[in-house]
């Protein structure tokens, strides 16, 4: 799961669409014979969300590849929030 730019996943690109895909060489970029699982939605252009790595990794069960893998912080930036940010 990624921020894909240029079909590179990149850590500064968070905000944008989020891609999942099956990376068979684990190259972290989506090559012509990888499959594209499914596409979300960028967030609120008001908000911001951070994460310090490239791209988040699973493993076959499922289950995140690597013990700390990071932390995602989102900040609305909204009126009608209540926090200023969520990690």
């Amino acid at each position: 799961l990624c921020a894909l730019k240029d079909s590179q996943c990149t850590k500064d690109e968070w905000n944008g669409q989020m891609s999942l895909f099956i990376d068979k060489d684990k190259s972290t970029s989506l090559d012509d014979d990888e499959l594209l699982l499914s596409t979300f939605e960028e967030i609120h252009e008001a908000d911001s969300l951070k994460y310090p790595r490239s791209a988040i990794t699973f493993r076959p069960d499922g289950s995140l590849n690597g013990f700390q893998n990071g932390t995602f912080i989102y900040c609305p930036n909204s009126n009608k929030a209540n926090l200023e940010g969520l990690a």
